[in-house]
């Protein structure tokens, strides 16, 4: 479905065969957000650097965007696409929110992580009912959420897999029970 001389990569795909992902090559400083729908390509938006495009079964998408940084050269923010206006979920500050995944409802999580700190922290966070939520931490360095339609969550703490489900959190082993 690809044939220039860009180079596109990480493609997503939801239930409805639309196809999101990244697009760079055509100029060492610019990426794009590309959506797939109906054989019609869109660029959703031309940035900087682009990392980490997610789609929902609405074709709606999220992603990280990288800009300069503080205490490192570059921070990255959360944007979300509802299929019209692009919108920065996240506040520029010196945090890299990044690795975003949504469900049908447009709800967001994502990775807010310090690095400045030595060394790093880390949280899981939501977007949800118009406003950005911490949900609770199980040490400093939670990474890698997904969330599903029915608003349960799952991330990574240190090589464990948590499950936040109707506020209750749960720490699984490896055979799948909590501990």
């Amino acid at each position: 479905i690809t044939a220039g001389t860009e180079d596109d990569d990480y493609p997503r795909i939801n239930d409805l065969g639309d196809i999101a992902w990244r697009r760079y090559g055509f100029d060492t400083n610019r990426m794009q957000v590309i959506l797939l729908r109906d054989g019609i390509e869109t660029v959703v938006k031309e940035t900087s650097r682009v990392y980490d495009v997610e789609i929902n079964n609405l074709a709606h998408l999220a992603w990280s965007e990288e800009h300069e940084g503080e205490c490192y050269v570059f921070d990255e923010d959360v944007y979300f696409w509802d299929g019209v206006a692009v919108v920065q979920v996240t506040t520029s500050e010196p945090y890299f929110d990044q690795s975003p995944a949504l469900n049908d409802f447009d709800e967001i999580v994502w990775t807010h992580m310090d690095i400045c700190a030595n060394p790093w922290i880390g949280n899981i966070q939501a977007y949800w009912d118009g406003q950005i939520v911490d949900l609770p931490s199980v040490t400093t360095q939670d990474q890698g959420p997904d969330i599903n339609n029915a608003r349960h969550v799952c991330w990574i703490p240190g090589g464990r897999f948590v499950l936040w489900r109707d506020g209750e959190l749960m720490t699984l082993n490896n055979s799948g029970g909590s501990l």
